[in-house]
């Protein structure tokens, strides 16, 4: 029994049905994920019968083989019209001709399971299947070749015309490496056999061609909007590298000293174990950083070129008040752009309150033609709409984006490919960046892309820092602390929380400290998911203040990649540890809600636990995590606990102000009054649970003056 085969093809039938299982489940929506699925099922299939003769010798195999090679050529056939809708979004091949190129495929399926005309007999000898071929065998070669070159050609076809620049990059390593699995197959299925008379390599080589195939293109189709195809294939190479780094040599470490051990040597387990281990510490700590290093050269130099620019940043901001405070600004957030990314050109557009339009302020590059958008633009409506990176690959992949044809027109008539959005702390859009195109004329990478919402988070905050503190320069507000500290905490105190199905959440702060900065918001980060997030950032007068309006900042402006609150939290704690305040700290606590499965998934950075009562049990939990406050370590890892809601609950979040008010006796406000609250009134929705916590309390101590701020928020998930 050859275990190398039986190995290499269960592999390849277990991922063909995970394939399968994860585009039925999580696409299904698209026609090209159902004909993808329908694909991998059919692989599943297809190495399956490579393999069933080794535990079932009595099967027959003729027909075993017949049915093998039928699903090879629909398996084939099905690539094929893959490639014709592939991309979803692009125009497809005509139904008719997806019809009638679809004949030959299923009468060579009917004839090769159906009639001895293409396999007359076969069996299962050394480890392979022998086949003695039919009349017809060359009608089956004829066809099998002609679906091979239709999918070249498609591709082929389709890099050279597609509209979309930046996936046309991605879809040719696409390409590359769909007919590197199809090479395997030609020489393993066809040459080796029919030109050498070598069967061995067949089993072998078809599972592999069909892992390969089945793992690029289900990336590939995984999300069409944001590819990185090169990125992917380093990642496959690399992952091979670490795991043969890592078998092999241990496997030859055990072989030979069991070989060693049956001529009579005597090699104590202890010191082969010991030999292993001083293997793999060597490997893992020396060798495969870096081989990961290696790997990611292009990532850690754009790295190196970002953590460079926040220090100049942050250089640059200790000018604040300066009278050429502005031109260095500018000089290190846009004209380092040309260095940061290779862009070739790049034009900043500021909102003017006054002509209620934004008016071009800073140009690197070739001159825009784009001095001036009305706020009432197409453009602006985009970026109020997406609040994030905008690219123009976007605006053929993505179905919110797609509609804005006049946008997509002027950002092509005007050499703009990446758009950067900035908004301040109250989510009105202050500043529009175009990024115009790569020095190297190619597509920005997924990483630069990355890297440029990054750098969004970051100049939009520094931008709206600066422009808060300069509004307040100019409007020369007496008390400028306690005014400043005032204004911003108003500023980021929520209007109106929103709401997703299955929860409702009420909040109230009651400002009692000039010197305070806490706030809490929430955001619909998808139809079915919310996130929330409540931040203490201690008593320290404005910079607390500053700081919340930091983190505010951030978590209104974070893209919907971050959709998880370990996501999140790592992203506000490297906004707040590169930040000129890096010397404050926020305690905070952070969770989001999908309302599909009633999951609540939390991470507390040593903030108060979260409150909840099960309505149907009559009891209270404390939902807590393990959490240093956020600003302290910027490599810390913040992991998230998740609770799921199996009935009617009500959720409590307080800040250390409740625990801290005392009445004129000097007694505490417990946390158990609240719990009792809760559970009498139950049935209330948060916002009245919210006003009798607010009465009860202010009842408790009367006319004591409170020094420390309160925040209380109340949800409820039904």
């Amino acid at each position: 029994m050859n275990y190398t085969i039986i190995t290499i093809c269960t592999i390849a039938v277990i991922f063909a049905l995970y394939v399968a299982i994860i585009n039925i489940v999580n696409r299904y929506y698209y026609a090209v994920n159902r004909l993808f699925s329908l694909i991998a099922i059919l692989t599943a299939g297809m190495v399956s019968c490579l393999i069933i003769p080794y535990f079932m010798p009595d099967i027959d195999i003729v027909q075993l083989t017949r049915w093998y090679f039928g699903l090879i050529i629909i398996i084939n056939q099905g690539f094929f019209h893959y490639t014709q809708i592939f991309p979803r979004w692009e125009k497809k091949s005509p139904l008719w001709m997806i019809i009638i190129t679809a004949i030959p495929g299923f009468i060579t399926f009917i004839l090769c399971v159906a009639t001895d005309t293409i396999i007359m007999q076969s069996s299962f000898i050394e480890d392979h299947i022998n086949f003695s071929y039919g009349v017809l065998v060359e009608v089956y070669i004829v066809v099998f070749i002609f679906y091979i070159l239709g999918t070249f050609f498609t591709l082929f076809y389709k890099v050279k015309r597609l509209e979309n620049t930046s996936f046309r990059y991605q879809l040719f390593y696409i390409f590359m490496g769909n007919h590197f699995g199809a090479l395997i197959i030609l020489i393993t299925f066809i040459i080796l056999p029919y030109a050498f008379k070598i069967y061995y390599f067949h089993s072998s080589g078809i599972a592999s061609a069909a892992l390969i195939l089945l793992l690029i293109n289900n990336y590939a189709i995984s999300d069409e909007r944001y590819l990185d195809v090169k990125e992917f294939y380093f990642k496959i190479v690399f992952y091979c590298i670490v795991f043969a780094m890592t078998v092999i040599p241990s496997y030859f470490i055990l072989v030979y000293s069991y070989r060693f051990f049956l001529r009579g040597g005597q090699i104590p387990a202890v010191a082969v174990a010991f030999i292993n281990g001083i293997y793999l510490f060597v490997f893992t700590r020396f060798i495969q950083p870096y081989l990961e290093k290696s790997f990611k050269r292009e990532y850690v130099r754009m790295e190196t070129r970002f953590n460079t620019f926040i220090q100049a940043l942050s250089q640059a901001e200790e000018f604040e008040g300066d009278p050429a405070y502005w031109d260095k600004f500018f000089s290190t957030t846009i004209d380092s752009l040309e260095n940061l990314f290779n862009v070739s050109s790049a034009s900043l557009l500021m909102y003017n309150e006054s002509e209620k339009a934004f008016i071009l302020s800073r140009n690197i590059g070739e001159q825009t033609k784009i001095k001036r958008v009305v706020s009432t633009d197409s453009i602006v409506q985009l970026c109020e709409m997406v609040k994030t990176t905008i690219h123009q690959s976007l605006f053929y992949t993505d179905d919110t984006v797609k509609a804005f044809d006049d946008v997509l027109k002027l950002v092509k008539s005007n050499s703009i490919e990446v758009i950067l959005p900035i908004f301040d702390a109250n989510g009105k859009l202050v500043a529009i960046l175009f990024i115009g195109p790569h020095k190297k004329g190619r597509p920005y990478t997924y990483n630069e892309i990355q890297f440029m919402e990054l750098y969004r988070v970051k100049f939009g905050n520094a931008l709206v820092n600066s422009l808060q503190i300069e509004d307040v320069k100019t409007k020369q507000i007496g008390e400028h602390d306690k005014l400043l500290v005032n204004v911003i905490k108003t500023s980021l105190q929520p209007r109106q929380i929103p709401f997703i199905d299955h929860i409702r959440i009420s909040s109230i702060l009651m400002n009692n400290s000039n010197l305070g900065g806490e706030f809490c918001h929430a955001r619909v980060l998808r139809k079915n998911l919310l996130g929330f997030f409540i931040a203490d950032c201690s008593y320290s007068g404005v910079d607390a203040a500053v700081l919340a309006m930091e983190l505010y900042g951030a978590f209104e402006s974070c893209s919907p990649v971050y959709d998880a609150p370990e996501k999140i939290m790592q992203l506000l704690n490297w906004v707040v540890c590169t930040s000129r305040f890096n010397d404050r700290y926020a305690t905070a606590l952070c969770f989001t809600f999908n309302s599909d499965d009633l999951s609540l998934k939390y991470i507390n950075a040593a903030f108060n636990p979260l409150i909840l009562y099960e309505i149907h049990s009559d009891s209270f939990l404390e939902l807590d995590t393990k959490g240093i406050p956020i600003g302290i370590e910027r490599d810390f890892i913040y992991e998230s606990k998740e609770y799921r809601a199996h009935g009617p609950c009500i959720g409590c979040i307080y800040s250390n102000g409740i625990a801290d008010a005392v009445n004129a006796q000097g007694q505490p406000y417990s946390i158990g009054r609240i719990k009792d609250l809760i559970r009498l009134h139950n049935s209330e929705t948060p916002a009245l649970i919210i006003r009798r916590i607010s009465s009860d309390l202010n009842d408790f101590i009367s006319n004591t003056v409170l020094k420390e701020d309160i925040s209380i928020v109340i949800f409820r998930i039904e």
